[in-house]
């Protein structure tokens, strides 16, 4: 009876050991399977993304500051001062106010015609006011008296004798001696000094000689010298009886340079 007892518990030992170990091993199945069958989650399709429709930028507009407009200065133009010049045929000479133009003209005129041709070339018989004056008139009417073929003659110029010295009585008078007695006539001359008179003159010759001129050429036996002054009449003609040194041949034009 014993023995039976014992082979039935070995038996049910050993089916329990073996129904353990297959309890064992099922697990470890099932461990691996749910290792094997671990399924891959189905990746997701890549859903296409929703681009945006591009939305209208809303420019806010800048407020429209005006530019400063440029005041625009007017250009004044520069007048640069114009230097005054002489005509063509006049020569220039400096004087206190400004540059004095010298034409010497070829006429046998009295002193009134002479004054009167001068004016047509918007001009006065001109005073001499320097030496340099009085050697470009003796220049000048050298050749004058070359085109004529002559070597002296005179010149009209303006001097005049004062109205106060007509007279003879007033000739030995402080006033009307000399140069003291004569005036020029252009307006711009007032120097006494570049009367430089022939010799014993200037004597009024009766009381009549209210005008002068100028002596050109050369020295002569009477002893006139070329770039002296004589006194005669305003009205003194162009006489072919006249000495040469008496008759004039020209006159001095001036007028202020434009």
């Amino acid at each position: 009876m014993r023995s039976f007892l014992i082979l039935i518990l070995i038996f049910l030992a050993a089916e329990l050991i073996a129904s353990e170990e297959e309890c064992s091993s099922s697990e470890e199945i099932v461990h691996t399977t749910k290792k094997v069958t671990t399924t891959k989650k189905p990746t997701p399709k890549p859903t296409k993304k929703s681009t945006p429709k591009p939305t209208k930028k809303t420019t806010t507009k800048k407020p429209t500051t005006k530019k400063p407009t440029k005041t625009t200065k007017k250009r004044i133009p520069t007048t640069t001062k114009r230097v005054p010049k002489c005509q063509k045929g006049w020569k220039g000479f400096k004087r206190a106010k400004g540059l004095w133009c010298i034409k010497v003209q070829k006429s046998k005129v009295n002193r009134n015609v002479a004054q009167a041709q001068c004016k047509k070339l918007g001009a006065t018989l001109t005073g001499i006011d320097s030496v340099a004056e009085n050697r470009f008139l003796q220049a000048q009417g050298v050749v004058i008296l070359k085109s004529l073929g002559l070597q002296v003659g005179t010149m009209w110029i303006g001097l005049v004798r004062k109205p106060a010295c007509y007279s003879l009585a007033t000739k030995n008078s402080p006033n009307c001696i000399g140069s003291n007695g004569f005036q020029w006539t252009d307006g711009v001359t007032t120097r006494k000094n570049t009367m430089t008179w022939r010799i014993i003159q200037p004597d009024n010759h009766q009381g009549r000689q209210k005008c002068a001129y100028l002596q050109i050429g050369r020295i002569t036996k009477y002893g006139i010298r070329p770039g002296t002054i004589d006194d005669i009449e305003c009205d003194h003609p162009w006489n072919p009886a006249n000495l040469d040194v008496q008759k004039q041949q020209g006159f001095a034009c001036g007028k202020w340079a434009k």
